[in-house]
């Protein structure tokens, strides 16, 4: 795909950067094992899914080694014939997480930010759910084309039928990237167009949650209701009682909370490394909790 508001248009071309095995990979992860607690390793893009071979191999390096393995895919590649399907189930066997890119609901829509429809996209949601693998949904929010009630309403509508989401990252759209379309010759295709703001994030990630709450089978608003958070929980458990609380890390400048290597810190060592109070920020989470 081509999204319009790529910020990694160096990845485009294929067949360029440095030849690694999987076990060359697997083994230099290994070295910094004492700092990974409950993460692991995430791959990424461009398209991850256009070296399917080499990523089944990657991720059976990494279970073998007891490493959590994450898949960041806009699932662009998938289709429901048998060999791609083949490969997709071996592959989903050793993925403990997808992270899946959903660009727009309408295929239209889709169509003119990425230049592909959006059918194979939410086709592989679907497929994820049926394989039950744990996904977070990740969204980016324009201003002009996806910060619109409609769309982020639909998205939510459809993210509650898939009860394996376990959250939802909102991305607030940026123009950080344009400098490498400069230094690149090329034209940035988003032109003026301009950042979202946080509180234009956190109400988009309200709309959806609101949509979501209309068909919801998933567990992002559901499941085992927390009353409480204490500075010694760790992020990734918080997440998984109770997922929309993420809006309130994200807010305070804790964008990593997607990150699988977060997962293994604690509210307190979370709040620390980024330069926030822990108890202010435990404050506002369980405020939240008690309203809820």
């Amino acid at each position: 795909m081509r999204c319009r508001y790529c910020h990694n248009p160096d990845t485009w071309e294929t067949g360029r950067g440095q030849e690694k095995t999987a076990k060359e990979i697997i083994d230099k992860c290994k070295r910094y094992r004492a700092y990974l607690k409950d993460g692991g390793i995430t791959v990424t893009g461009g398209e991850p899914l256009l070296q399917i071979d080499f990523i089944t191999e990657l991720f059976q390096e990494a279970k073998s080694e007891g490493i959590h393995t994450c898949l960041d895919t806009s699932g662009i590649t998938f289709s429901r014939e048998q060999s791609v399907m083949k490969k997709c189930d071996q592959l989903m066997q050793l993925a403990d997480l997808v992270m899946l890119d959903i660009e727009h609901m309408d295929s239209d829509e889709h169509r003119m930010l990425t230049g592909h429809s959006n059918e194979r996209i939410l086709d592989f949601a679907q497929y994820l759910s049926e394989k039950n693998v744990d996904t977070w949904i990740r969204h980016v929010v324009v201003p002009g084309i996806t910060y619109n009630t409609d769309e982020l309403l639909e998205l939510g509508r459809f993210i509650g039928t898939l009860p394996n989401v376990k959250a939802i990252d909102i991305l607030p759209y940026h123009t950080m990237g344009k400098v490498k379309y400069d230094n690149l010759g090329l034209e940035y295709p988003m032109g003026d167009t301009p950042a979202l703001t946080k509180e234009q994030a956190i109400k988009a990630r309200q709309v959806v949650l609101a949509g979501v709450s209309q068909t919801k089978k998933s567990n992002i608003d559901g499941g085992i209701i927390m009353e409480k958070v204490t500075k010694d929980m760790l992020i990734g458990d918080m997440l998984k009682e109770d997922a929309t609380i993420a809006p309130i890390l994200m807010a305070a400048g804790m964008h990593c909370v997607g990150c699988p290597a977060s997962q293994g810190e604690s509210l307190e060592q979370a709040a620390m490394v980024h330069g926030m109070d822990a108890d202010e920020l435990e404050t506002k989470i369980n405020e939240y909790l008690a309203n809820k």
